[in-house]
């Protein structure tokens, strides 16, 4: 009888406390260059802890005090870390600053990265999230694997066969779209490329931001304020 008593009393505990039991379940992916074609990389891995700076300010927003975050490497296309907002102010946080740190002999893995990105939604869509924001930190330069000697070219076109816009239109969960550090030969092919995603995320009201690498570093020095722009 006192076991139930005590059940009874922390579920009505929880459902008296006003937006808690109903408040979305919020996720972030984070896709982070780590491969030797990042643009400007040393100013790059700067720029790479104002977004964990950025993931830290979202923990004032009541909403996102939750949230799960998983990041992951677009060298090696697979989630590299995993865990949640509290864990970037914890010893994890050191541990997450090795893992995204880019290496000049690694290639990019963009279609293995986005296509986790893909696995990754399936699994938050399952587990009941209803708020999804992706972040990629990439200058979007896609290599062979294996790439020793490989020949770059740019502009060069977005791999088609890792099938992104279908992938960044996959949940109705997605609520923004940012990129982050595009190099500047990149930023028009792939803005026409996706213009599919944009206009699915305008007609929902979600949020899309294609930023090179001046105005990743303004909207990063501003903090959320930069990401609501």
């Amino acid at each position: 009888m006192m076991k139930n008593f005590i059940l009874f009393t922390a579920c009505s505990f929880l459902f008296m406390q006003p937006g808690l039991a109903d408040r979305p379940k919020v996720a972030i992916q984070l896709l982070i260059d780590d491969s030797g074609t990042l643009t400007d990389p040393e100013t790059a891995e700067q720029y790479k802890q104002q977004v964990f700076h950025l993931m830290n300010q979202y923990k004032k927003v009541r909403r996102f005090s939750r949230s799960q975050i998983s990041v992951i490497s677009t060298a090696y296309g697979r989630t590299k870390w995993i865990g949640n907002l509290s864990d970037l102010k914890s010893n994890r946080a050191h541990e997450l600053l090795k893992v995204i740190k880019a290496a000049p002999d690694r290639c990019n893995n963009l279609t293995g990265a986005f296509k986790e990105l893909r696995t990754n939604l399936r699994h938050l869509t399952i587990e009941g999230y209803k708020e999804v924001h992706i972040y990629v930190f990439s200058s979007l330069i896609h290599t062979p694997v294996p790439c020793t000697g490989a020949e770059i070219t740019l502009p060069q076109p977005p791999p088609l066969s890792a099938g992104v816009n279908k992938i960044l239109t996959s949940s109705e969960s997605i609520s923004s779209v940012t990129f982050y550090w595009i190099n500047p030969h990149q930023k028009r092919v792939w803005l026409d490329y996706l213009e599919p995603t944009i206009n699915w995320l305008k007609a929902k009201n979600g949020r899309f931001n294609f930023l090179d690498i001046s105005n990743s570093i303004y909207r990063l020095q501003k903090g959320l304020e930069g990401v609501q722009k």
